[in-house]
């Protein structure tokens, strides 16, 4: 029994063809790609999670360990030299107007070239600011004015002041304060 068939559709070219099944052929291939994709990602997923976390996981145990034993077996040198930085800081200006202490003494001497009776030092001191002080015992005010005089007059110290005073009947107890000229002192050999 033969059919009889009608077709409207033109024939085509056999290049026309040939495009149509490369294109339908694409098509398949542009599907697989996001399944592809999808296949790649999860390979960098668990390379990621295998090789590179395992990796910095043991980098960061090691860093740990570092960190526990400088916290632990060092303790006492970090305190130390913590302490050491600390103080010295706290010191730095202080010890930017370092000074050798023969230096005060010189200056004491010139003061007080021979021991005047009833004049006595009873200390030395130092202040946060670089200033000195002299610590003295004089029998009276009128005493204790020429010393202070004679602390002005010397060109190895300056800002002479006297910060307090008090008088008992046998003494005047005061403290004078200065801050010395180290580079005149040094030049002039005091």
């Amino acid at each position: 029994m033969k059919t009889f068939s009608f077709n409207l559709i033109p024939k085509k070219e056999k290049a026309v063809v040939v495009k149509e099944e490369k294109r339908d052929k694409l098509s398949i291939y542009s599907a697989f790609l996001p399944l592809l994709g999808v296949i790649i990602w999860l390979f960098l997923t668990l390379f990621n999670g295998l090789i590179v976390y395992r990796s910095k996981n043991v980098w960061t145990l090691a860093v740990e360990s570092k960190k526990n034993r400088l916290e632990t077996e060092f303790l006492a040198v970090r305190e130390q030299h913590g302490e050491l930085v600390t103080k010295t800081k706290m010191l730095s200006d202080i010890v930017l107007k370092d000074i050798k202490p023969e230096i005060l003494f010189i200056l004491t001497e010139k003061i007080f070239p021979v021991p005047e009776p009833g004049v006595r030092i009873v200390g030395y001191g130092r202040r946060q600011d670089g200033s000195f002080d002299i610590y003295l015992e004089t029998p009276d005010y009128q005493k204790l004015g020429e010393i202070t005089r004679r602390f002005s007059a010397y060109h190895g110290s300056t800002n002479v002041s006297i910060s307090n005073a008090s008088w008992s009947p046998q003494l005047v107890s005061s403290t004078i304060n200065f801050n010395l000229d180290v580079a005149y002192i040094e030049k002039n050999g005091g």
